[in-house]
């Protein structure tokens, strides 16, 4: 049997027992509904005229899923103070991966509509049909992976087998197709672009956005600085320019950037500010393997950037004057939605965006991303969402220094790793759910209304049951135990929950090889790296190695 599409459900209301009373009503139209009659997508039902300041999320597949979602407690709740305004976030090259947003492609008319428009525009720039290079297993849905529907642990815990085979899986050949740059770079802006218009759809207001090296790009598109069309041609156009350059390489290192420029040379450039202790380095292959091994030996982490490219570094210098030449032929506008310069690491001015200047340098110049967070950081009710693959940019921005005044912090990725197991539209709603508890403002006249009725008598609260016990709970609480204390020093965080995500809690790859050598040398099980992303919540990690360790440490069966 298919499974129920997904399903998320908004209420708010004036009060907490106003919310309470529409929540009884949800349950009651659970209860009354079939399984297969719940419509899928996102649903809205404010009780009061405007939104009221108490909110309730709820993903779920289906009215079976829904009661026992509402009973088990999964259901979110807040009370924010005021509204707070989006950051939309576009990643760069590096996370981008076949199939990337295929189950948003198969559920979103906005992202649907915007692939396939931009596939048109593609055809006599890149001579083929991009959907074929995003999906080349086509696009119905026994293509997707995982398939839209999935995303929960099997029945009786991890799929133990299935998750770590991932890590002996070899890069196919339409893995390699996508990694050449005048592919990926159209590819990863078409996805973002089609991301950020999906969000839109869903009544997401956009206050401001950052993007990091080509998801510059989309921000300016976004903000109207080059139409739909031109963007799509200018970054095609860029891609196969830099396509015919010598290749180059990257790195990430996990340390500041004034230790690392000693370190350069003649022949590598500094390419990325990410963090007070997160920098990316650029240059040709033979530089980057020599400073890899050098960096190693002394116990840094590091971590190879997947591109084919020395990106923002003195390799790109020879774009320079072609690429002002290209832009020569475009009409540039002032921004409408302010977002962030990769060379200033400040709000770009309207002057910088109507530039051919501009976009020449910020190809040779380092992206100063650490700078451009800080600029968004000024205003703490700010939202954050990552709209692209990956966790990178949000991983960045949860690790930024906090201030106590601050009110929480909401960083989000709204698509999946490419080792995550879950569907695709489940990702994008649960973020929506997060946002909307946290506060976001949307536009109510996008969403759908739920068919509740609000009448409490018609809908009694039902008797409390005891909360089911969790499966494997018992046997993974020493491990979690000591997983937390793990999380705990790595994350820099006071307390750790059973279903708290390593990610969002501020972990990036580089924290993940660290994770990943603890957990080996405390447990003594040979924990893949990609385990890592496949069980990304405390609970899951801890099953996870529980598994290996009745397997001897190993594996392998």
């Amino acid at each position: 049997m298919h499974p129920c599409p997904w399903t998320l459900a908004l209420l708010s209301a004036g009060s907490a027992s106003a919310l309470d009373v529409s929540i009884r009503a949800f349950r009651s139209y659970l209860a009354s509904t079939s399984p297969d009659d719940v419509r899928a997508g996102v649903g809205l039902h404010p009780v009061d005229p405007e939104f009221g300041p108490h909110r309730f999320a709820l993903l779920f597949q289906g009215a079976e899923d829904g009661l026992a979602a509402l009973g088990a407690d999964r259901a979110l709740r807040g009370s924010p103070a005021s509204e707070r305004t989006a950051v939309l976030m576009f990643p760069g090259l590096g996370d981008h991966y076949v199939n990337m947003g295929l189950g948003l492609y198969q559920s979103e008319p906005a992202f649907r509509e915007v692939v396939d428009h931009a596939a048109d525009i593609l055809q006599p720039e890149l001579g083929l049909d991009l959907r074929t290079v995003l999906y080349p297993e086509g696009v119905t849905p026994a293509a997707a992976s995982p398939p839209e529907g999935t995303g929960k642990a099997p029945k009786g815990g991890i799929d133990l087998r299935s998750m770590l085979g991932r890590s002996k899986q070899k890069r196919t050949p339409a893995d390699e197709r996508l990694s050449e740059t005048r592919l990926a770079q159209p590819a990863l802006f078409v996805i973002e672009y089609a991301l950020a218009r999906a969000w839109q759809s869903l009544g997401l207001r956009v206050g401001a956005m950052i993007g990091y090296s080509v998801g510059e790009y989309v921000a300016a598109c976004l903000a109207g600085v080059l139409s739909f069309e031109d963007s799509l041609t200018l970054v095609a156009r860029r891609a196969a320019l830099i396509d015919g350059l010598p290749r180059g390489a990257m790195l990430a290192v996990a340390l500041p950037h004034e230790a690392v420029v000693p370190m350069l040379g003649e022949h590598l450039s500094l390419s990325a500010i990410n963090g007070p202790e997160l920098t990316v380095v650029a240059g040709p292959p033979e530089a980057i393997d020599a400073l890899e091994k050098r960096i190693a030996a002394e116990e840094t982490p590091v971590r190879r950037v997947q591109t084919t490219h020395a990106f923002h570094s003195t390799m790109m210098t020879p774009m320079i004057e072609p690429m002002t030449k290209l832009l020569a032929h475009y009409t540039l506008a002032p921004p409408r939605i302010p977002y962030i310069s990769n060379v200033t690491g400040a709000p770009i001015t309207a002057a910088e965006a109507t530039d051919p200047g501009y976009f020449a340098a910020h190809m040779c110049r380092p992206v100063r991303f650490a700078e451009g967070l800080a600029a968004l950081m000024q205003d703490p009710q700010n939202l954050y969402v990552e709209a692209g693959p990956g966790q990178t940019l949000s991983s960045l921005a949860l690790a930024y220094p906090r201030s106590g005044a601050a009110p929480e912090r909401v960083v989000l990725q709204s698509m999946r790793h490419v080792y995550d197991a879950q569907a695709d539209r489940a990702v994008l709603f649960r973020a929506l759910g997060r946002l909307w508890v946290a506060g976001v403002v949307l536009d109510r006249e996008r969403l759908p209304p739920l068919p509740l009725r609000l009448e409490p008598e018609a809908a009694p609260a039902p008797a409390a049951s005891a909360r089911p016990a969790e499966s494997g709970a018992d046997r993974a609480a020493q491990t979690e135990r000591e997983l937390a204390a793990l999380w705990a020093k790595l994350l820099s965080a006071d307390e750790i929950g059973p279903n708290d995500h390593f990610f969002e809690l501020g972990g990036n790859s580089l924290v993940a090889t660290r994770l990943r050598t603890r957990i080996v040398k405390t447990f003594r099980v040979d924990l893949p790296l990609t385990a890592v992303y496949q069980a990304p919540t405390l609970r899951e990690m801890a099953l996870t190695i529980d598994a290996l360790i009745e397997r001897g440490g190993s594996e392998e069966p």
